[in-house]
């Protein structure tokens, strides 16, 4: 099959660009009006494209310029890297996750042995004791905020039924709170200090703490601040 080429030649002084041939190689044609044909036509493709000349050989000719197999080398050369570039790059990358898993390993193991050192037991006998009893501390705690949950929701139920109710809504939501100091306005026991001890008789005067008798509640309530008790025909009395 014919193959096209294009040969340089030699620039001259008036050359505008580098001079060239067209060389048509491996020139295989049968009749003598086939080979005008053909030729008449490559002449006129030449002097169209500024070529010199057209050249043709029934022999296959290897013009140096033309040789694109370094190029086909160094194409074959670079698909073969890639894949061995991509298996580099994965090993890379598995041995940098390794490293990390290991890191993070050593740290556990760190955090292990400080936990049981500090707990003065042995980091590989007692760890699955340790751990169960972690997950019971957790059970607890959950099943503990369930509850109080379910207390809450009660409290604003009783709250929400009645107005006079209301009291024991504040008790269940005071005792929730944890507000149950001696300074607070309502209190279901004797007011008492700090350190626990009860106040007098005299204490309890000057601080303005009355009793109900009705739902047997502490509290320092005014006129802004009246106590609406569940039973409102009990007397409020200071305790002797």
């Amino acid at each position: 099959m014919a193959r096209l080429q294009i040969l340089e030649l030699p620039s001259g002084a008036d050359d505008d660009r580098p001079p060239f041939i067209l060389v048509v190689d491996e020139w295989d044609v049968d009749t003598l009006d086939a080979h005008a044909a053909l030729t008449d036509y490559w002449d006129a493709f030449g002097k169209k494209i500024g070529a010199r000349g057209v050249l043709f050989v029934d022999r296959r000719i290897d013009i140096p310029a033309n040789d694109t197999s370094a190029y086909l080398r160094d194409s074959e050369a670079d698909e073969r890297a890639e894949p061995q570039r991509a298996d580099e790059r994965a090993i890379q990358a598995e041995e940098k996750l390794k490293a990390f898993m290991e890191k993070r390993y050593t740290i556990e193991q760190e955090r292990k042995a400080s936990l049981t050192d500090a707990l003065g037991l042995d980091r590989l006998r007692d760890w699955d004791d340790i751990r169960n009893a972690a997950a019971g501390v957790r059970k607890q705690r959950d099943t503990q905020a369930e509850k109080l949950d379910r207390v809450r929701q009660e409290s604003a139920r009783i709250r929400a039924t009645t107005r006079t109710w209301g009291p024991v809504a504040d008790l269940i939501d005071g005792a929730l709170n944890g507000n149950q100091e001696s300074d607070d306005e309502t209190s279901t026991g004797r007011p008492k200090h700090p350190d626990g001890t009860p106040y007098n008789y005299s204490e309890i005067t000057a601080g303005g703490w009355e009793h109900c008798d009705g739902c047997r509640t502490w509290g320092r309530w005014t006129a802004e601040n009246p106590h609406a008790c569940p039973t409102p025909n009990a007397a409020h009395t200071p305790d002797a």
